[in-house]
């Protein structure tokens, strides 16, 4: 019997962000800034039959916590939605982990979907600034048009 080695599959290190759009939160009138982001290696999408969960971690630097923490289910898209829904203005950093069914937890770059509806440069880390009317990211505010960014 001969072994013959396989080379281990790569793993995320990055979600992309390829959908975000700002629209009026229909429970608080103010903002609500949704975005949809997938797991990736490189520029290659991370096909959803490898079961990857991805997982937000939220660090708050001031104002009322209005969630906690969140996480896609194994092999979907990870739906991120933020607005102060009357909890008032708040600032947090957000980051993300992936994990996979052998593996545990760890930390993947952000990679955002930019004004021009291209894909910006990889993030550890966003910061969020919101209030009633703006949801600030990495000073970015967004648009009410929405950007979809794929490759």
């Amino acid at each position: 019997m001969s072994y013959t080695p396989t080379a281990a599959q790569p793993l995320p290190d990055r979600v992309k962000a390829i959908y975000d759009v700002v629209s009026t939160d229909p429970l608080s009138g103010g903002a609500l800034r949704n975005i949809t982001y997938l797991a990736y290696q490189g520029n290659i999408f991370f096909p959803p039959s490898r079961n990857a969960v991805i997982i937000e971690n939220l660090l708050y630097s001031y104002g009322q916590k209005p969630k906690n923490n969140d996480k896609s289910n194994p092999g979907d898209q990870f739906d991120d939605g933020i607005g102060t829904r009357g909890g008032g203005p708040f600032g947090l950093t957000q980051q993300f982990l992936v994990k996979l069914p052998s593996t545990r937890e760890y930390r993947v770059q952000i990679v955002p979907c930019i004004a021009t509806k291209t894909y910006g440069k990889a993030v550890w880390q966003n910061i969020n600034e919101v209030t009633d009317q703006t949801v600030l990211i990495n000073k970015d505010a967004g648009s009410r048009e929405g950007r979809n960014c794929r490759e």
